[in-house]
């Protein structure tokens, strides 16, 4: 056993008997996460090392680490791994990070929702993730793709109150909360088809001619949207 897993089976076991200030678990999230970001980088992280494991270990009340987190929604890493060939096991810890988080923010009620609508539309949409980790909603039986669209409809205001702004489902009318749903399952579909990996320049000309049109009205929805909800915030 290595120093490191012997140093994080120690900790594991003494964290249960310990009691951490709120302001310090999020200090730590925020010091580890912004460490899985450089390790993933490439750089050097010699001297963060146990920092690190103590971070993973005192994030959660429970002393769980923070990849548990991820595993409640995906099952495993090695799961997810097998549908997105992209996914490192740094990326997966910070999903668990940024799923602790929403924890913290939207206590033990809300989140409890929050994390079953996870479950069900991972594992609704399961089958039709690309390896970038886009999912073809044009390959869903007809009821497969509806239950997929209600349950990012139902996940979606979730997503907007984590980003500290306001609800797209308050802010936009019925019709164009539709829209606006059906727009971010086109980008996903049309991502997937071309299988190209996100990044911020994307451009109409990245995808092939029959698919450029649908991204540009989808992306072109999703932007509207997005400044609707900007000038709503204070």
């Amino acid at each position: 056993m290595s120093m490191e897993d012997k140093l994080r089976l120690e900790l594991h076991r003494q964290s249960h008997s310990m009691k951490v200030p709120v302001e310090l678990k999020e200090r730590v999230r925020q010091s580890f996460e912004l460490y899985l970001r450089q390790k993933e980088a490439g750089r050097k992280r010699t001297n963060w090392l146990p920092a690190a494991v103590i971070a993973a270990v005192l994030l959660l009340p429970t002393g769980v680490l923070a990849h548990n987190y991820a595993d409640s929604i995906f099952g495993s890493f090695e799961k997810m791994k097998k549908k997105v060939s992209v996914m490192t096991m740094n990326m997966y810890q910070a999903i668990g990070l940024k799923l602790s988080g929403a924890h913290q923010e939207l206590g033990d009620a809300e989140y409890a929702t929050f994390e079953a609508l996870l479950k069900k539309y991972t594992a609704v949409t399961y089958d039709y993730v690309d390896p970038y980790g886009h999912i073809n909603f044009d390959q869903m039986p007809a009821d497969i793709r509806a239950e997929a669209k209600q349950l990012m409809a139902e996940v979606t205001p979730y997503f907007d109150r984590l980003n500290h702004q306001k609800s797209s489902r308050d802010v936009l009318t019925p019709e164009e909360f539709d829209q606006y749903i059906e727009a971010q399952m086109t980008l996903n579909t049309v991502k997937a088809i071309a299988g190209i990996k996100d990044r911020p320049d994307l451009k109409p000309e990245d995808f092939p001619e029959d698919l450029r049109e649908r991204y540009v009205e989808a992306n072109k929805i999703v932007a509207e949207v997005y400044k609707k909800i900007e000038e709503q915030n204070p």
